[in-house]
């Protein structure tokens, strides 16, 4: 018997930038065919579980429409992970900023019509509703909406280029119940948080320095 594959245990080059590539990495290293159906599955937990943990720059995503008066929803996309921002502008600088509060607030505020309270939100049953509501003389302008969303993994998109070695090696921590004392397991999940520290560092700097209001 030749020497063990140093592959299992190290981190050496090995490029990756499509979800069959990353599963096939997988499958090499496990070196287990039985396994074979479930990397499909440990990889979209790996994927799921890099944007639990952050928000990344690449999960933002801007909606805009142009409004008119008594308006006071905003529909949204059902892959709305995090709010960031919402805001009514005219192209060149923000009008109103709306901070986001609860349903009872922004009820409140509509109930009471015409109110000079403080610009509000929330997230409510696929829409956004805010107050106070659009008068005649915002019509015309511009509401948009930042937001940070879930994404589904698509080849050679940003985590699959720039996060692959933390899909491969979170993945294989999801052999944990049918490898039970394999020693393996705590060389990955070593070699999961290392990317993922890489990752996130630069990311909450950018997130410090404070956001632009006007995106986009």
């Amino acid at each position: 018997m030749g020497p063990p594959d140093s592959s299992i245990w190290t981190m050496e080059p090995y490029l990756m930038a499509t979800r069959a590539e990353i599963e096939a990495r997988m499958a090499d290293i496990l070196n287990r065919q039985d396994f074979n159906a479930r990397i499909t599955i440990w990889f979209q937990r790996a994927y799921t579980s890099i944007q639990r943990r952050f928000d990344f720059k690449c999960m933002e995503v801007t909606e805009e429409m142009t409004v008119g008066s008594g308006m006071s929803t905003f529909p949204i996309p059902n892959d709305i992970k995090k709010s960031m921002l919402l805001y009514l502008h005219d192209g060149t600088g923000i009008v109103t900023r709306f901070r986001e509060g609860s349903i009872d607030e922004v009820r409140g505020y509509l109930g009471a019509g015409g109110c000079e309270c403080e610009p509000v939100f929330t997230d409510w049953y696929g829409s956004l509703l805010f107050a106070p509501a659009i008068t005649a003389a915002q019509a015309g302008l511009y509401l948009r909406y930042d937001y940070y969303r879930w994404l589904t993994p698509v080849d050679n998109d940003w985590f699959m280029t720039k996060a692959e070695d933390f899909l491969v090696y979170r993945g294989l921590a999801e052999s944990a119940p049918f490898l039970a004392a394999d020693p393996r397991l705590n060389v990955w999940a070593a070699f999961a948080k290392e990317p993922y520290e890489e990752l996130w560092k630069p990311e909450q700097d950018r997130k410090i320095s404070g956001p632009l209001w006007l995106r986009g």
